[in-house]
């Protein structure tokens, strides 16, 4: 029962979190505004370029996840690896952060790919996307700091682990690759989000510079654990667009209809990755 309990908590605390950031936000906000800007005043030529950089990275992400896995001897299918990242950002829409430990497990589904030394790789990449490969030094920093402290030896070994996990980037075949996969990456998350900007009259003057601030913020704002990041990732870029002069209702707007429709990318993605490994790999079976 406790089991179940936790589980039932994990899937409802982030939905009621979420819910309650976005009600607070837009608790007074005149929603019939959004659906005529949405309807009629929306260019979605633009929009279909940002949602086409959005696909990319998703695809990159699963080129460069293949390729970490290499140095493991594991060679899941490379259709295999980007639909694997499709469902797992679909499946963080229900479970935040449950997304990363679903992809590995579709590769030991349908490519026998160890569960554990491809979770081993995500955990690897999620430290370098984090700090794009500074996180070297800081736990570097991290290894003196403990062997200072009482507990170190009870912390030593989980130090280490992450410590080789980091380290086995040197096995992988095309460093200059993995780089390049890695900025094109966040170069399409970038683009994904700024070009969205010239969807709208209301936006389409603010500058790249205003474009990255408030993608970084954005970016760490979805820290807080609700799907998609929504209700923070709301909060944060309204706020930041109206220290750029974008009046309160359309930055609203603008935040509103942009996170729907890219979940609604998310969502269709995962359904299409779970649809595709199963045809795919229906001949294994």
């Amino acid at each position: 029962m406790n089991k179940l309990l936790k589980k039932t908590l994990k899937i409802i605390l982030p939905i009621l979190l979420g819910g309650f950031i976005l009600y607070w936000v837009y608790r007074d906000f005149d929603f019939s505004k959004a659906e005529e800007v949405l309807l009629h005043q929306t260019n979605w030529w633009w929009m279909l370029l940002s949602l086409f950089f959005g696909v990319m990275s998703h695809v990159l992400r699963g080129w460069r996840w293949k390729q970490t896995l290499e140095p493991l001897d594991a060679h899941p299918k490379t259709s295999d690896c980007v639909d694997a990242i499709f469902v797992s950002y679909a499946t963080n829409l229900v479970l935040p952060r449950v997304g990363e430990v679903s992809r590995c497990g579709v590769l030991a589904k349908y490519d026998n790919v160890s569960f554990a030394k491809s979770l081993g790789t995500v955990v690897t990449e999620r430290l370098v996307d984090t700090a794009l490969f500074s996180i070297i030094g800081v736990l570097v920093l991290l290894y003196f700091l403990l062997r200072m402290l009482s507990f170190f030896e009870k912390v030593k070994g989980v130090v280490l682990n992450i410590w080789e996990g980091v380290m086995s980037l040197k096995n992988v075949k095309n460093v200059p690759l993995f780089v390049l996969y890695t900025l094109l990456i966040w170069l399409c998350y970038f683009y994904h989000f700024y070009i969205t900007f010239y969807c709208f009259q209301f936006t389409e003057h603010l500058s790249f510079l205003a474009g990255l601030v408030m993608f970084v913020g954005g970016t760490f704002a979805v820290i807080v654990p609700t799907p998609n990041g929504a209700g923070p990732w709301h909060f944060a870029v309204i706020t930041m667009m109206m220290l750029y002069g974008v009046n309160a209702t359309d930055a609203g707007i603008f935040a509103l209809i942009v996170h729907g429709i890219q979940t609604l990318l998310v969502i269709v993605l995962g359904i299409y990755g779970s649809l595709h490994l199963a045809l795919a790999n229906r001949a294994k079976k």
